[in-house]
């Protein structure tokens, strides 16, 4: 299958998606999450070629003390992750994704390193003439790295081009009552020398009482015919 010229984009902000760094290249992206809670989450991704990476994650850093003190056993976890994902293409329109983050928490209640664990299989579907990408799929983590609720759910994810190829809307939601269960409503702009800035508004999804508050991404792709994350592609990493 031929590679095709992507602008590469970590994520559709939470939503993980069937796309990897190009063959050695190095992909970095730094996102904040501003509310009642704030966090960093740190991602960096090396390409081994066949539609296969691997990089680490620092997840979860907390910016300030929480607004709102959290609810016993509700104390946000920070953590050290290796994150892996292989992608299949079964023809032009249509990608598969499956991956993982694996790694250690140390911020709990008991101040205990612990493990933690996320998967996910995701499908998406390109329009290919400027009508945008969806996305579906669906994720099972340890409650070290989801927290409270559920440990199995769905995700769900878009991309429409306002202006092809500068400014585009996103959007992706994450089903469920845990602690990663939010929906976020947003943009990305293209910015020179393949850096890309994206902000959005958060909202909790039915039922997991979590907060309000904005997700700004700043995005180091790692090649523009990299096959990838682009504003044609979506992201990995629920926070």
């Amino acid at each position: 299958m031929t590679e095709r010229e992507t602008l590469a984009q970590q994520n559709l902000f939470n939503v993980p998606v069937p796309a990897v760094a190009a063959e050695d290249k190095i992909f970095f992206q730094e996102q904040l999450n501003v509310g009642t809670v704030g966090s960093s989450n740190t991602t960096l991704d090396y390409g081994l070629g066949n539609n296969f990476e691997i990089g680490l994650n620092v997840f979860n850093v907390s910016l300030y003390p929480a607004v709102v003190a959290p609810l016993p056993g509700d104390v946000a976890r920070n953590g050290l992750l290796i994150n892996m994902q292989k992608v299949f293409e079964p023809n032009e329109s249509w990608e598969i994704g499956v991956g993982t983050q694996q790694g250690v928490s140390a911020t709990t209640t008991s101040q205990k390193t612990e493990y933690m664990g996320f998967g996910w299989t995701v499908v998406e579907y390109d329009t290919h003439n400027n009508h945008g990408r969806y996305l579906a799929g669906a994720y099972i983590g340890n409650p070290m790295y989801t927290g409270k609720g559920n440990g199995v759910g769905w995700m769900l994810g878009c991309e429409y081009p306002l202006v092809p190829d500068k400014v585009h809307v996103i959007a992706d939601w994450i089903g469920g009552t845990n602690q990663i269960s939010v929906a976020v409503f947003g943009a990305v702009v293209e910015l020179p020398r393949h850096w890309q800035l994206s902000a959005g508004a958060q909202v909790p999804s039915p039922g997991s009482q979590n907060p309000y508050g904005l997700v700004f991404e700043l995005t180091r792709t790692a090649s523009n015919k990299s096959r990838g994350r682009g504003f044609s592609d979506f992201s990995r990493g629920a926070n």
